[in-house]
């Protein structure tokens, strides 16, 4: 009996029909609307200083949000995460997030070996955001100069990747 490929995705979990979705958008009072432009939109909420509780597809199963199931905010805005850990995070207002990044610009903002190592597609390995960067993105980078990132990769969440897409076009930072 042929061996069966063994899927890499973390998208595993249960997916929700448009019919559930707005039943449950409903029960809660709250307004939705369709977008075509969702990511452009989104983006442009984030930049703005917004935060974003994404859904999309089928659960992330395993111990990180990856994209499918996540809060989103702002990386340049030290101000958006410390109002997240405080107010929705219930957690100390100094703890970083940790970053979602383009899997093609990843080698650009943190010093990744190469080949980029697989663990960095489920945000399971800690590597140095690069000097001239972290500046940048004060909201994911730790104290001892590290980020526990996920590359995010077109062919693997294509919608997650064209958010951060519009964000590095609106705003120079693809994380």
């Amino acid at each position: 009996q042929p061996r069966q490929p063994v899927s890499k995705s973390p998208y595993l979990g249960p997916a929700y029909s448009d019919a559930e979705i707005k039943a449950a958008l409903d029960a809660r009072g709250l307004a939705f609307r369709h977008s075509n432009a969702i990511e452009a939109e989104t983006a442009q909420l984030l930049a703005d200083g917004k935060i974003i509780a994404w859904f999309q597809g089928r659960m992330e199963l395993g111990p990180r949000a990856l994209g499918n199931r996540s809060l989103l905010a702002d990386p340049r805005s030290q101000a958006t995460v410390e109002l997240m850990n405080v107010k929705v995070k219930h957690r100390e207002a100094f703890r970083p997030f940790c970053p979602s990044v383009l899997a093609e610009r990843a080698s650009d903002w943190f010093e990744l070996p190469d080949p980029m190592p697989e663990v960095a597609t489920y945000m399971l390995g800690a590597f140095r955001a690069r000097k001239e960067k972290a500046h940048l993105i004060p909201a994911v980078v730790h104290f001892d100069g590290t980020s526990r990132i996920q590359t995010v990769h077109r062919d693997t969440n294509p919608r997650f990747h064209g958010l951060l897409s519009e964000m590095e076009r609106l705003t120079g930072v693809p994380v």
